[in-house]
């Protein structure tokens, strides 16, 4: 899904180029900068808090919950209740973790499956 976004003729190639940018994205000489590669990860926060974000996570069906991150299949954490867990509150806060954040690592699927299966989670979250 993440390698249609690098061509510029993609419509969402814009929106890629902002928001898929790879934190460690490697330095390329030929460029001289950061090449972005489009990565598979990225983060978002659901709206009503940590309980309608449990409800998302919950209603997921299409996409596996998860503790960890980065397989083929789709797969989805909480970093608060996972990850970031043991950090507490102040760590969680220093590291930009709230309590609303999903981190969705998107697999080999066809795109279309994977936004069903957000849509349909967001929709029970509700």
């Amino acid at each position: 899904m993440c390698n249609t976004f690098r061509l510029p003729n993609h419509p969402l190639h814009g929106l890629a180029s902002r928001y898929m940018w790879l934190v460690d994205a490697e330095f390329d000489e030929q460029y001289g900068r950061p090449v972005n590669r489009y990565g598979h990860l990225m983060s978002f926060c659901v709206k009503g808090g940590p309980e309608k974000t449990r409800r998302f996570f919950d209603g997921l069906q299409r996409i596996w919950r998860a503790t960890d991150l980065g397989r083929i299949k789709s797969v989805a954490t909480i970093p608060a209740i996972s990850t970031h867990q043991q950090q507490g509150e102040a760590g969680r806060a220093l590291a930009q973790i709230p309590l609303n954040m999903v981190r969705l690592c998107v697999g080999g699927e066809h795109p279309d499956d994977v936004i069903a299966g957000l849509d349909q989670a967001l929709f029970k979250a509700r």
